[in-house]
């Protein structure tokens, strides 16, 4: 088969979020089962514009807020009629969505990792997250009769309210590489460290780590900790400072940036607890990467119950309740017991996120969508 990727994103991009690395292993996935994969994106400093890496043919177009209009003008001169199927990913990452339906003519499937509204409203002001949310909306009406992909059964009941039709939605998870899952794994080089790891952006609530960690760190003065991920918001992150600087805990708050892929390993293998704080998540590739390194996820409501079972992989407490959350640190900080259950279940859950496990249920979605959609195209 023919596929051709339409994601703002690929996963050498620096700006790259767990949405981009996933479209981004569906597609190395794929080659590496025989199709053909054309994967478009945004360029990046010092990038190549054109290059070939684990079989995906990469083409960057332009930067990020014109990638849109770049996309539809490669698509109609190199693509039309001449690729099997097309996944798109019509608002993950991009300035401005992607209108796929209105020019792509072969079978689509796209992807919905969550309903965006929430996040709109964390992380804008409020005319410009109603304007958001109005605009996903569209966007939704759009793709009514697209297959829609998306990672996880609470985001698939959430995405209803868009307006997606149920039969359309297919879920299937993410996936965490095979080296990961073979990790050596050693409860002794554990410290009393407490981490939030991702994309340091105000919607995914790591303030929400530092309050609770103003009660944790009265009871048990030896807990840190790390707040570390990608920069995005300066000034989001001057906040983070000064908040913890506020509440008396500025020394065992550290904020670490921009990590190799080894130091986030090494960062995963020291820690106890893993907090993700998010008001809705998709899924979370962290989840997978600390539970592969046996390390308990403590996760608010928002994110996905397939991610995160209460008392398996870690616990679940109700979003910014900030006492609960310091009470669970502490518990999972204190209770040996509890500790090494959750640690010894983290490291079995995870298996089922296998890449190769999940990649054929993808390989699967995509041949038959592909079969289907052609069948209706026809008719």
């Amino acid at each position: 088969m023919r596929i051709l990727f339409l994601v703002s994103r690929d996963w050498t991009h620096p700006a790259s979020a767990g949405g981009d690395i996933q479209a981004s292993e569906w597609a190395r996935f794929l080659s590496m089962k025989g199709h053909s994969v054309t994967y478009v994106c945004s360029r990046y400093r010092g990038c190549e514009t054109e290059e070939s890496i684990d079989g995906v043919h990469i083409v960057r177009l332009g930067p990020t807020w014109l990638f849109s209009l770049k996309a539809w003008n490669y698509y109609l001169r190199h693509c039309r009629g001449k690729v099997d199927l097309v996944y798109e990913d019509p608002i993950g990452g991009s300035k401005v969505p992607l209108f796929g339906p209105l020019y792509i003519k072969e079978p689509m499937i796209a992807v919905w990792h969550q309903r965006n509204s929430l996040v709109f409203s964390y992380q804008f002001a409020p005319p410009i997250a109603w304007v958001l949310s109005q605009l996903e909306k569209a966007l939704a009406v759009l793709h009514r009769n697209t297959t829609i992909h998306t990672p996880s059964t609470d985001s698939a009941k959430d995405i209803q309210s868009l307006g997606f039709r149920k039969e359309n939605i297919r879920v299937i998870p993410i996936s965490i590489r095979e080296e990961w899952l073979n990790i050596k794994v050693d409860d002794k080089v554990r410290e009393p460290l407490v981490i939030w790891l991702g994309k340091i952006r105000r919607y995914k609530c790591p303030h929400h780590v530092i309050l609770a960690m103003k009660q944790v760190c009265q009871e048990y003065p030896q807990a840190k900790l790390i707040i570390a991920g990608k920069q995005e918001d300066s000034k989001y992150e001057i906040e983070l400072r000064h908040l913890a600087q506020k509440i008396g805990i500025q020394e065992n708050v550290i904020i670490r940036t921009n990590l190799t892929e080894t130091e986030k390993r090494d960062l995963l293998l020291r820690a106890k607890i893993l907090v993700l704080p998010s008001p809705i998540e998709g899924f979370g590739i962290v989840v997978l990467e600390a539970n592969a390194c046996g390390t308990p996820v403590i996760a608010s409501s928002g994110v996905p119950k397939d991610a995160v079972q209460h008392l398996n992989n870690g616990l679940r407490y109700p979003f910014s309740d900030i006492p609960v959350l310091s009470r669970d640190i502490l518990q999972v900080l204190k209770d040996d017991e509890l500790y090494r259950q959750l640690c010894s279940n983290s490291l079995t859950f995870v298996h089922q996120f296998a890449w190769n496990n999940v990649g054929v249920r993808f390989e699967d979605m995509v041949k038959q969508m592909a079969t289907q959609q052609k069948s209706v195209l026809k008719s």
